[in-house]
């Protein structure tokens, strides 16, 4: 039997009704499927849904208790309502009611521990609610219920990879909460993991169409027709599914699959072990290609046309296998305190690692550590020849001249007129046909083409070179002013709150902060106007870290001044000042047994690359800086911290053939020959990649710009010969 019609109950309005152990109760509901109800409980709600009833079976009496929600599956749905959602408990005797926020949901009792509710439509505004179940015993505590807007991605990393699949992609955008399918196209369904609204981390599957056009093209296959060479590239639009619908396509979606590259000849296919043999390498899907090995040796190579590399042979022994690499060329790095940059070819601008300040979206519900382990594309600038990493602020120097900046800006770091903090880039004002930047800890410097250095941001220190915004409420000028009294400038550094000027005849300048002596000028002292440093000449290159600074000079000397609480000053000829553990004058580095090509400074740690390709470090090694366990002692320097550091320069293990180095804060990044990029140090927020969170990493962390490289083969052979045979006469 029946009882008779109620609507659904609200809070404060039980309905309540007789029962006997057989009976029936049928509340109002608009039309809806039942998943996991019981058979008979689904077939009674199918008699009577066309009267716009609902359901609930009689449960036996007893002593009632209070019910409790666990959980809601699926917590999440479209705000139109109408999501079925499991609502799984204790004591569901006796319902009355089941309120989304203060909205009485349809609903049918299963069981005492699971109901099935229906959704209604959001609430003005949308968000989450709070989900209570009603029974005459009380009413259970709130469980969390979201309406999730209809899905949108606005970005892609990396946006292409190989036919193969297998590369982990970061999908960026908004309404990803319950995504239930990640799609590449049709009929390619991604792994896929959701990090929050606004993020979903996917594995990229393979393309099997064009792997089979590429096996058929470079092989006897004849029962499959290839319509397209094996060069081909598929772009793809990548769909994110949620239970409030699918992302709609766009150009910030696109994926583009590139074949593999693949190696059908090596001319010549043999030549001396002491290497320097030209060899002409034939195959296709050579355009991107970011290395050539001879049995895993790099070799110098240029990339010709897609089926053409001219390589040269470097040296080896025996048979060796001739490898081309495709994928993302990352061309320069930068690191800021917790953040890391790299320059991709084409001047795309990509960064990793902790996220400031955070993005509305991310503020209100952030992840674990308010990061990005995988790149993520810097929109609103591009394409970028520079970027420079401040603490909270970061430059980027475009191709047109211009200076764009986001991040902190209260005190003026982003030049824009404006002491606001911005979490998409802006331009910097007043800034044309700019050739360098650089980033200290309170704001920026730019070069232009005609010498002259703009400032901007704090000016406590005489950062600006000036004292002239000390007028203003925040000591600081948040638009550029010249730096006066600099003759004609060819490359900057910061470092701090100090400003360095390298002119080209090799001479340095310097300004801004100098308390621990890192002006050079002899001096333990900020100075507002800039000062030409003693003893320097013939410079090419000048770092700066927290409060040191190097110099490079023409014969390879590295000359070092400032702070050296931790030994970041190295093995010097001069004792540092008990009174600050410091030099405010430079003094040449010993113990680096090779001549130095560049420099890179850390918060507490400098590095130097080598001619040969190999890294150098010497500091502080707290947190895995220098590559390698260093054990705690006595600082070096008079009156300094026991510290896990050395004096003495300490070659980075597993570092070769190096081409671009960089650091900031406690991380490192070098790019190998091979275009291999690979990290050390602290990596806590994201600045090394998925492989660890550690703040402190000592081994090397490949970074994931994923590459493709070609399969071995006889037609991918190269031999090594003596110099005897290949004399001797055939």
């Amino acid at each position: 039997m029946l009882d008779r019609v109620h609507e659904p109950a609200s809070e404060g309005n039980a309905v309540r009704s007789k029962r006997d152990a057989g009976a029936l109760r049928v509340r109002g509901v608009g039309a809806w499927h039942l998943r996991r109800a019981r058979p008979w409980v689904a077939c009674l709600a199918a008699l009577t849904m066309a009267a716009g009833l609902s359901v609930t079976p009689a449960l036996a009496s007893a002593a009632q208790s209070a019910p409790a929600v666990v959980t809601l599956s699926p917590a999440f749905g479209p705000s139109q309502g109408g999501t079925q959602v499991e609502i799984d408990g204790t004591g569901f005797v006796g319902v009355t009611g089941v309120l989304f926020g203060g909205e009485s949901a349809p609903f049918v009792v299963d069981s005492s521990s699971l109901i099935l509710a229906f959704a209604p439509a959001a609430p003005v505004g949308g968000g989450s609610v709070p989900v209570r179940v009603v029974t005459s015993a009380g009413t259970s505590a709130p469980a969390p219920y979201t309406y999730v807007g209809v899905p949108a991605v606005s970005g892609l990393y990396p946006q292409s990879g190989p036919v193969a699949g297998g590369v982990a992609v970061t999908i960026s955008g908004s309404g990803f909460a319950g995504a239930t399918a990640v799609n590449f196209g049709a009929g390619r369904s991604a792994k896929f993991t959701v990090v929050s609204n606004t993020e979903i981390e996917a594995e990229l599957p393979p393309d099997t169409t064009l792997q089979q056009q590429q096996r058929c093209a470079h092989s006897r296959c004849r029962t499959v027709h290839v319509e397209a060479p094996a060069s081909s590239a598929l772009t793809v639009d990548v769909t994110v599914v949620t239970p409030a619908g699918s992302s709609a396509p766009g150009t910030a979606d696109q994926f583009t699959y590139l074949p593999s590259p693949v190696v059908t000849s090596v001319a010549p296919a043999t030549g001396p072990a002491s290497g320097g043999t030209p060899v002409t390498i034939a195959g296709s899907g050579f355009t991107g290609a970011v290395s050539v090995t001879f049995g895993g040796t790099p070799a110098t190579f240029q990339v010709v046309s897609d089926g053409e590399i001219q390589a040269t042979a470097p040296p080896g022994s025996g048979t060796a296998t001739v490898q081309v690499a495709a994928g993302p060329s990352v061309g320069s790095v930068a690191v800021g305190g917790d953040t890391a940059y790299a320059i991709q070819s084409g001047g795309s601008l990509w960064q990793w690692g902790l996220r400031a300040p955070l993005p509305a979206a991310a503020a209100a519900s952030p992840p674990a550590c308010a990061c990005a382990t995988l790149p993520e594309q810097v929109s609103g600038v591009g394409p970028v020849t520079a970027v420079a990493a401040g603490t909270g602020a970061t430059y980027a120097l475009a191709a047109d001249g211009t200076v764009w900046a986001w991040g902190t800006g209260g005190q003026g770091q982003l030049g824009d007129g404006h002491l606001a903090d911005r979490a998409v880039p802006v331009r910097v004002s007043g800034l044309s046909h700019v050739v360098g930047i650089a980033a200290g800890s309170a704001g920026g410097l730019a070069l232009e083409s005609n010498g002259s250095v703009w400032a901007w941001g704090g000016d406590i220190s005489g950062q600006l070179g000036s004292l002239a915004a000390w007028s203003r409420p925040c000591l600081c000028s948040d638009v550029p002013v010249q730096v006066p009294g600099l003759p004609a400038v060819h490359a900057i550094a910061s470092g701090g709150l100090t400003g360095y000027a390298l002119t080209a005849s090799g001479s340095v300048w310097a300004w801004g902060g100098g308390a621990d002596g890192q002006l050079g000028v002899g001096a333990r002292r900020d100075i507002a106007a800039p000062q030409a440093i003693p003893g320097l000449g013939g410079i090419t290159q000048v770092v700066a870290g927290r409060s040191s600074a190097y110099a490079l000079g023409g014969d390879g000397t590295v000359w070092a001044w400032g702070a050296d609480g931790h030994g970041e000053l190295g093995q010097l000829d001069v004792t540092p000042y008990a009174a600050c553990a410091c030099v405010d004058a430079p003094a040449a580095v010993a113990g680096l047994p090779q001549q130095v090509a560049s420099l890179a400074a850390g918060r507490d740690t400098a590095y130097a690359l080598t001619a040969g390709g190999t890294v150098w470090a010497w500091g502080n090694g707290g947190n895995g800086q220098l590559g390698q366990t260093v054990a705690s002692g006595a600082s070096p320097a008079a009156g300094g911290l026991v510290c896990a550091c050395t004096t003495t320069p300490v070659q980075v293990p597993g570092l070769v053939d190096v081409t671009f180095l960089a650091a900031g804060g406690n991380t490192a990044l070098a790019l190998g020959g091979g275009g291999a990029l690979v990290g050390w140090g602290d990596g806590a927020d994201g600045q090394l990649g998925p492989t660890t969170q550690s703040s402190s990493n000592q081994a090397l962390i490949s970074l994931p710009f994923w590459s493709d490289a070609s399969a071995a083969g006889p037609s991918a052979a190269f031999t090594y010969v003596s110099a005897a045979a290949l004399a001797s006469p055939s």
